[in-house]
């Protein structure tokens, strides 16, 4: 009797390089997703702090508006009432005083740039 049993399978070159080539494409496909994941955690990251930076320059401070909103309804409150006025404390007449010579001398200014530009 001679011996039939089992085949042994050997494997050509051509099937050796396939399998080779296949691995290396693998490990490659699995390297490149590996870098995009880190890629975009870092552009995940860098968008979080322009998005911060972004909304930090977008907050606003209020107390000058508030400042301004109230200035602005005093001098409304004032305005053409000689009573108001006389029940004024003195700082305060120095302070409106002050605000007035301010925007006077801004005036001024203005009408001097313009005086020369022309």
């Amino acid at each position: 009797m001679s011996n039939k049993g089992i085949i042994e399978y050997k494997e050509s070159f051509i099937t050796k390089i396939k399998r080779t080539l296949k691995n290396f494409l693998k490990a490659l496909k699995k390297q490149c997703n590996q870098v995009q994941r880190e890629n975009n955690n870092e552009m995940n990251k860098k968008m979080q702090v322009e998005q911060t930076k972004f909304t930090d320059k977008l907050k606003v401070d209020t107390k000058g508006v508030n400042a301004f909103a109230k200035r602005t309804a005093f001098l409304k409150e004032i305005e053409d009432n000689e009573e108001a006025l006389s029940m004024l404390p003195i700082d305060k007449l120095k302070k409106l005083e002050k605000y007035y010579e301010d925007i006077v001398k801004k005036n001024e200014m203005e009408i001097k740039k313009l005086k020369l530009e022309e």
